[in-house]
């Protein structure tokens, strides 16, 4: 996220990979999501919170007046100490999207607006007033949106894959975007999942290679019935594998 702040008049899309929950504000402009699903847009005035561990790439429209955003980076020890010092309770989120769009604003804008004085920059408040601020915007958001607890404090590591459902969301995306944030949670098992799909094309190769050494030295009646063997062999890894 912070690469849509290093460069505020990027017009084309750039994939970012997000490593901690971000809250953003729009004051002004425009920005379009897109996740590798669905596409989103937060327009002036406009505010959500993008996922940690998804993927994105996002582009601001070329406006009038240019784009402002205001971002918060929510990172794990900030959320733990959070979580520990309110007693958050909650249950895992049940949206997939990148992007959570944020619905009930009012209280949202006041704080925009308290923090004017604090504000240094997209991303800097007053070192004096920075966590107090960051922990103002968490009670607001969790009081407006109590089911965002469990996208905040969800620290579990990211678990096995569905390898289809993975590739076929993100794709679109640079490989290396992919691959190196997950090294810790995602690239272990989705590796053995390949190899174990790997592996199960080789059994059904290999039940193929076996009935025809030995359909040499068979009988006609033989032939048939190892054929028939075989090939529900071979079907069964074969539907494995799919």
């Amino acid at each position: 996220m912070r690469a849509i702040a290093d460069n505020l008049s990027a017009s084309v899309l750039k994939e970012q990979f997000i490593p901690d929950n971000v809250f953003l504000y729009v004051v002004k402009g425009e920005i379009n999501f897109y996740d590798g699903d669905k596409r989103h847009t937060l327009g002036s005035g406009e505010c959500g919170v993008a996922r940690k561990n998804h993927l994105a790439k996002f582009r601001v429209t070329k406006l009038e007046g240019g784009f402002e955003p205001i971002l918060f980076c929510f990172d794990e020890p900030f959320l733990r100490a959070f979580q520990q010092k309110h007693h958050v309770m909650f249950t895992s989120a049940q949206t997939k999207t990148a992007l959570v769009k944020l619905t009930n604003k009012v209280m949202i804008h006041e704080f925009i607006n308290s923090i004017k004085p604090y504000y240094k920059g997209v991303m800097e408040l007053d070192e004096a007033f920075e966590d107090l601020k960051y922990e103002e915007l968490l009670i607001i958001l969790l009081r407006n949106q109590p089911e965002l607890a469990g996208l905040f404090f969800d620290f579990a590591a990211p678990g096995k894959i569905n390898l289809e459902d993975f590739m076929n969301r993100n794709y679109k995306f640079n490989v290396s975007l992919i691959v190196s944030p997950f090294s810790r949670g995602v690239v272990y098992p989705l590796s053995k999942e390949i190899s174990k799909r790997y592996s199960m094309i080789l059994q059904a190769i290999g039940c193929l290679g076996n009935a025809c050494r030995k359909l040499i030295s068979c009988s006609v009646g033989k032939v048939k019935s190892l054929l028939t063997s075989t090939l529900t062999s071979a079907l069964k890894a074969y539907h494995t594998f799919l």
